[in-house]
């Protein structure tokens, strides 16, 4: 199983008390990922696809690069770990040289998580923005320590709203490819899970931040149920939504396992 897989069958067996969710290991034909069977003993079938910005996703690949620095900094002057998203214009260099300095200076406010996008934002904020063009960071725990992230450039900005969330899970419910693979399951139930990645930035924070919204997405008529999943600031969970036609469900945070790791 990859990351996604073994997230949704974590959340699922967690919230749904007593079901099993069983890995199709034969997939050569395209067939959906899971049984989820219930203690009734009916099953559903889940397919489970990620949220993510592939153009995004072929920068960040760059910014990884070894020979450009990798995908982390060194953490000198600050006590904690960090996250940060760079806006697009920024300049990962000029990022790597200063990133430290600029947190430490957050970190003396005691702030452990900014957006820009908000109100009365303290000056530290503020330079960052300016100078480093870094719209957005958050306390997290590195596995080494002592080190501060660079996510992949986030093309969208905007205002954190759940709408995001519905947005980015329309557009996956909505390929041919997950909707094929429901429909030829035969099940009455048929759900379709969704983990958002933090690089998908605004859907992503946008789960984190908000409560889902008052109406419900547009589901295909392959797609009965659909989850919307996505890494804590933390790293320690995942925050949950669950819909069907009618309505949704907030599940909170559920927490995580030592063997679905980053």
């Amino acid at each position: 199983m990859n990351r996604s897989e073994k997230i949704a069958k974590l959340t699922i067996e967690s919230l749904i008390p007593g079901c099993d969710m069983r890995f199709r290991t034969e997939q050569n034909h395209g067939e959906f990922d899971f049984d989820l069977v219930y203690t009734t003993g009916s099953v559903a079938a889940v397919e489970v696809t990620a949220s993510v910005d592939q153009f995004l996703a072929r920068d960040f690949a760059r910014i990884r690069s070894k020979r450009h620095g990798g995908a982390f900094v060194q953490a000198v002057k600050c006590r904690f770990d960090w996250w940060v998203h760079p806006l697009p214009s920024a300049d990962i260099r000029k990022i790597r040289l200063h990133v430290d300095d600029f947190l430490s200076r957050i970190e003396d406010l005691g702030v452990s998580k900014f957006f820009v996008h908000g109100s009365d934002l303290a000056v530290p904020v503020l330079r960052i923005f300016r100078d480093l063009q870094i719209e957005a960071g958050t306390v997290v725990r590195w596995r080494p320590p002592g080190r501060i992230g660079l996510a992949l450039p986030s093309g969208e900005g905007g205002l954190v709203r759940p709408e995001n969330v519905t947005g980015a899970i329309e557009d996956e419910a909505t390929k041919p490819d997950n909707r094929r693979k429901l429909a030829a399951s035969g099940c009455a139930e048929r759900h379709l899970f969704v983990y958002i990645d933090a690089q998908n930035f605004l859907p992503w924070i946008s789960l984190i931040e908000s409560e889902p919204p008052c109406q419900t997405p547009a589901l295909p008529p392959e797609i009965t149920h659909i989850w919307a999943a996505a890494d804590t600031y933390s790293g320690n969970g995942f925050r949950v939504w669950r819909a069907d036609q009618a309505h949704w469900q907030d599940f909170g945070t559920v927490a995580g396992s030592p063997n679905v790791s980053k």
